[in-house]
């Protein structure tokens, strides 16, 4: 039965400091689920440290119970000794939140590099499993936000080109999409009704904008297709 609600899925290290100050500046709701995903460890030294890591993120939900959010908590060990064991862990256990109607994210802030490396991998791989990345930017300390999106999606017949075109421009035209790219409306058409499904552009008067969410992808748009034509070369 859906639940709905956010899970957000949190890399926690070996660090209690830096793991309680990650989860702290984030804004927990009630029906949020707090995933912490962390190691098993190999030595005793870091399971305590691990340990106590989890039990001042876990104080810190039930800090934010007791002030009325019904935030759930729950966790995820990795043995990172079998990498492929670790991410068949992880989808089947992201599998069973999705079912739940959850909108997942993964912030990738701290931690374990490899349980990066992880997360960043699945969201590639599993973009309808993952709905955003969300980290701290160390120069500015700043939180970005980005979006997951299939590669495979938006190389899908005209996608790609008219996102590479929006990449340099806040609007366009359809007309002039079609004018731009050289084939028919019904072309632009299909791969518009297609963007727009997928919430990455809005139109108004037949002028198509980007979705505010996805123009932090901008770059990524513009040199997009410029892999296939590598490719082929």
């Amino acid at each position: 039965m859906a639940m709905g609600g956010r899970a957000v899925f949190i890399n926690v290290g070996f660090d209690p400091t830096a793991s309680l100050d990650i989860v702290s500046a984030m804004t927990l709701s009630s029906g949020d689920l707090l995933v912490a995903v962390y190691p098993k460890s190999g030595d005793e030294v870091s399971r305590l440290r691990s340990e106590h890591a989890r039990s001042q993120i876990n104080n810190h939900v039930s800090m934010l119970r007791a002030l009325g959010r019904n935030i759930e908590y729950r966790e995820l060990e990795l043995d990172l000794k079998d990498i492929v064991k670790s991410i068949d862990v992880f989808l089947d256990f992201l599998k069973g939140v999705k079912r739940e109607g959850r909108t997942v994210y993964f912030e990738l802030t701290g931690g374990v590099r490899t349980i990066t490396v992880i997360m960043v991998l699945i969201s590639v791989w599993f973009p309808n499993f993952v709905d955003e990345l969300t980290f701290i930017v160390e120069v500015t300390r700043e939180r970005v936000s980005l979006p997951v999106i299939s590669p495979l999606e938006i190389s899908k017949g005209r996608v790609k080109d008219i996102l590479k075109i929006m990449s340099s421009c806040s609007s366009v035209r359809r007309k002039d999409l079609c004018n731009e790219l050289r084939v028919s409306e019904s072309s632009v058409s299909r791969a518009i009704s297609f963007l727009k499904r997928r919430k990455i552009v809005d139109e108004k008067l037949r002028v198509v904008s980007l979705n505010e969410k996805f123009r932090a992808l901008s770059s990524i748009f513009k040199h997009f297709g410029d892999c296939f034509q590598i490719r082929e070369k």
